[in-house]
């Protein structure tokens, strides 16, 4: 605990140093979950986190560098860390490397809370993606994804590699995605290869489609396949406002799982920057003598 905190000044006297030629930003937020998931035996939790972010930026003409940090104190005593990136590049090109999330190709919307039913595992495309991965490697990962832009096309090319405990397995592959964005409009598609020492390699891609209604509304569909697993994911979600509703359909070769959700975000108290978000989650399966799952969550956010 003492050293991250040594670690935390540093990299904060570091950012005050260079605020004469970068644009430094620093913001913060806690976020407090009430949980009742209703399975055998049913559970209640509450869970929180404080998350303080700090990034700048810095510009040469057209050239740019820029990075972020994102560390978590959370309520039961533990720390983590969500970013830790760093960018540069050009209005053309770039490249960014550290633990980040990439291109979702399977986005949910308000997915306050979604609870699904076990033992049918879909695929979202997003082994690849950053942070934390379903690869079952993620010891000191390297993740670096390099960026090309042209017009309402952005091409990217996320690079993924990372070795178990003692060199036990290692983890590889790439995911190169394209997004296109035109108005209201925005297509995402993607493919990831995986491969591994210790395992089969898996092969997958996602296809997104994106319509915003208005400033606050939106629709999205999206489908995930792995051609490896035989696993696959089939996705609807919409946001009206502070309402956010989405089904997702995960399958495998003989059995299926049907989730929905939804949530509302209405302000606290009239509080600026303050919220409080119910949400419920219903998921289901076709599987023999395996019972839905319901839950319900109480959260409450301030963005500070």
């Amino acid at each position: 605990m003492r050293s991250q905190f040594k670690l935390a000044l540093i990299a904060g006297a570091c950012l005050v140093a260079t605020a004469a030629s970068a644009q430094v930003t620093f913001n913060a937020n806690y976020e407090n979950d009430t949980t009742y998931i209703d399975k055998k035996p049913a559970t209640t939790t509450n869970g929180g986190r404080l998350e303080l972010n700090a990034g700048a930026t810095a510009k040469n003409g057209s050239n740019f560098v820029t990075a972020k940090g994102t560390a978590l104190l959370k309520q039961d005593g533990t720390t983590g860390i969500d970013d830790a990136w760093i960018q540069a590049g050009s209005a053309a090109a770039d490249v960014k490397i550290g633990r980040f999330e990439a291109v979702d190709l399977f986005p949910l919307g308000q997915d306050t809370l979604v609870e699904k039913v076990g033992g049918v595992s879909g695929y979202t495309a997003n082994a690849l993606r950053g942070r934390e991965t379903s690869t079952g490697v993620k010891t000191n990962p390297l993740h670096a994804a390099i960026g090309l832009n042209a017009g309402a096309v952005r091409a990217e090319l996320g690079l993924f590699a990372a070795t178990g405990t003692a060199g036990a397995s290692e983890v590889y592959g790439i995911r190169p995605t394209l997004v296109y964005s035109a108005g209201a409009l925005t297509l995402r598609a993607g493919f990831e290869n995986i491969k591994s020492t210790t395992a089969a390699d898996q092969n997958g891609y996602g296809l997104s489609l994106g319509y915003a209604l208005s400033s606050s509304s939106s629709l999205n569909a999206n489908y995930a396949n792995n051609s490896d697993s035989k696993n696959s994911s089939f996705g609807v979600n919409g946001q009206f406002g502070g309402l956010g509703l989405g089904l997702i359909q995960d399958k495998n070769n003989t059995n299926s799982v049907t989730t929905f959700y939804a949530s509302y975000a209405m302000p606290l108290l009239g509080v600026k920057g303050a919220t409080l978000t119910p949400a419920l989650s219903n998921s289901s399966t076709d599987q023999a003598g395996v019972s839905s799952v319901t839950a319900l969550r109480a959260r409450i956010n301030y963005a500070f």
